[in-house]
């Protein structure tokens, strides 16, 4: 769905990202992990397009320099990890407006776009919320809403920037499973490697702006990644329960 050609990024005279190349699978859910500071967000702005580095991104068979976007918002919806919080609406008008780049100028929003918004809060546990301002929730529930819009937005790949931050345990696992259950593709970046384990297929591992490791999850990870990637020491299992692989970290051993 989406090709990256030696994407580059400099600004103010630093290069943040350095001849960045992979590819992100129809329908799989892709992790960009990394050290803070390692280009996942630059990536990720690259891809949605609030900026334009060098090199070439193919969305779709067509140059991402070419869409619109407008265009683009049809088919990509995204939760950015500084996304607004000065919204003066209810929780049930922002969600709503992951409808608006389904809309004409002067079409309103009808029973389909309600159907989806209702279905989009119950999903995120927010219909107890739904006629709250904005403004008075918790950075955890704020965070749901923004979720909940590029939900509703029905878009085909959704990007999301640190998805999980501000969220307690039980919410990261209820997210993350409405994103995994939607069968679309999505791309992430994620600081949790217990949670990166658990639900990406795949993984571009970033470490000082370039590609440090590109594939499976499962092929990805292991000891010697992350002695190399986070400098620090790890025990990997297998877990009973859920079959996926379960990071554990030794403290006061890490790597160079």
């Amino acid at each position: 769905m989406i090709r990256i050609e030696r994407l580059g990024y400099e600004t103010e005279g630093t290069l943040i990202l350095n001849d960045i190349s992979a590819s992100i699978k129809k329908g799989r859910f892709t992790g960009v992990i990394g050290p803070n500071g390692s280009g996942k967000s630059t990536l990720l702005k690259n891809i949605y397009k609030t900026i334009d580095g060098s090199g070439e991104i193919d969305f779709k068979g067509r140059s991402l320099k070419t869409v619109s976007i407008r265009e683009l918002a049809r088919e990509m919806a995204v939760v950015s990890q500084h996304g607004s919080s000065d919204f003066d609406f209810t929780v049930e008008e922002i969600v709503t407006m992951g409808r608006y780049p389904h809309k004409g100028i002067f079409k309103n929003y009808n029973r389909k776009d309600r159907e989806i918004v209702s279905t989009v809060l119950k999903k995120a546990g927010l219909s107890d919320l739904c006629h709250r301002c904005f403004l008075t929730l918790s950075g955890g529930e704020r965070q749901r809403v923004l979720i909940a819009r590029a939900l509703a937005q029905e878009a085909d790949i959704i990007v999301l920037d640190e998805p999980t931050n501000h969220l307690d345990i039980s919410y990261q696992l209820q997210i993350m499973e409405i994103l995994k259950e939607l069968g679309i593709t999505v791309v992430a970046a994620i600081h949790d490697m217990n949670i990166a384990a658990l639900y990406c297929d795949d993984l571009i591992a970033l470490k000082g702006g370039r590609i440090w490791a590109v594939g499976e999850t499962e092929k990805v990870f292991s000891e010697e990644f992350f002695k190399e990637v986070f400098s620090v020491e790890t025990e990997i299992k297998r877990n009973s329960r859920t079959g996926k692989m379960s990071i554990t970290y030794l403290p006061g051993r890490g790597g160079s």
